[in-house]
């Protein structure tokens, strides 16, 4: 479906021009306008064949150490070590910020993959994991209370976010 302009417009022309267009006449202008239309065509579809390009083309580098509140977007890539793939995505950067104390405001950069939320580290310069309390012994959480007051809410939801799921329901029509 990609190339279909492409095919489309080599047909266009065979059909009213037929073997005319080889003629020295108009060799030159046939072949000059197949060559922009193909130029064209693979100029505007190579950002969605590939990500490398879409990264070229749109997106800059804050490099090593660079400062993560100019970033918009992240270029991602997955390792499939099962199928032995690797694929390549742009995700946004989600920003949240929360007053954690009267007059004292944190904010935290995150981003979500494949459902799997990702938090900003500082003193690495890479996001990872959220990383989960499993190192204290058994007492401590058999002995745990949960979250007493509005603060500990807000730091909570900086470090877990928000505890909803958006499941989009399919319409009649999608489902048959």
């Amino acid at each position: 479906m990609d190339v279909f302009p492409i095919a489309f417009t080599a047909a266009m022309l065979w059909y009213f021009h037929g073997e005319k267009i080889f003629d020295r006449e108009e060799l030159v202008p046939v072949l000059s306008l197949m060559a922009a239309v193909t130029f064209h065509s693979l100029m505007f579809f190579i950002n969605f064949w590939n990500a490398d390009i879409n990264v070229m083309f749109c997106y800059t580098n804050f490099g090593e150490g660079g400062d993560i509140t100019t970033a918009s977007h992240i270029w991602v890539k997955i390792e499939n070590k099962k199928q032995d793939t690797v694929k390549k995505i742009i995700v946004p950067v989600l920003t949240e910020s929360v007053e954690i104390a009267p007059g004292k405001l944190q904010t935290v950069y995150n981003i979500e993959i494949m459902k799997k939320r990702m938090l900003w580290s500082n003193e690495k310069g890479a996001f990872q994991s959220i990383p989960f309390p499993i190192k204290e012994n058994i007492e401590f959480y058999q002995t745990a209370e949960g979250i007493n007051d509005k603060q500990d809410e807000q730091k909570a939801l900086l470090v877990w976010g928000n505890n909803t799921m958006k499941i989009p329901i399919p319409s009649f029509i999608e489902l048959y």
